[in-house]
């Protein structure tokens, strides 16, 4: 925060708006320490420092560039082309659902 310049507050929904994070996301971060403190402004709102948010967004986006980036890993159900195909599981109850439908529909009982 820079001398002789007013703080800006920000509400929760403009952090929620501004970070992404859903509120019970904010509020974990808060009581992990991980996530700016909120200052109280009423008996019943609070609000977070606006360079307090922009400092936490800035550490993010430093934090994900030093990290280094992992090959892709390809699913175990793609092929080549890169097209995704059913697991053999799920081929395996699409038959089976398949042919319990078939063999019911040929046993009607007779009356």
């Amino acid at each position: 925060m820079r001398e002789g310049r007013i703080p800006q507050i920000l509400r929760r929904r403009q952090v929620e708006g501004q970070t992404g994070l859903s509120r019970s996301a904010i509020y974990e971060g808060v009581s992990q320490g991980t996530f700016p403190r909120p200052i109280h402004i009423g008996t019943r709102a609070v609000g977070w420092l606006a360079d307090e948010v922009d400092a936490w967004i800035a550490a993010r986006i430093a934090e994900s560039r030093i990290r280094p980036v992992r090959p892709a890993r390809v699913a175990a159900n793609t092929e080549a082309s890169g097209v995704s195909r059913p697991s053999k599981a799920r081929e395996r109850r699409l038959q089976s659902s398949t042919r319990t439908t078939t063999r019911s529909a040929t046993r009607r009982r007779q009356p």
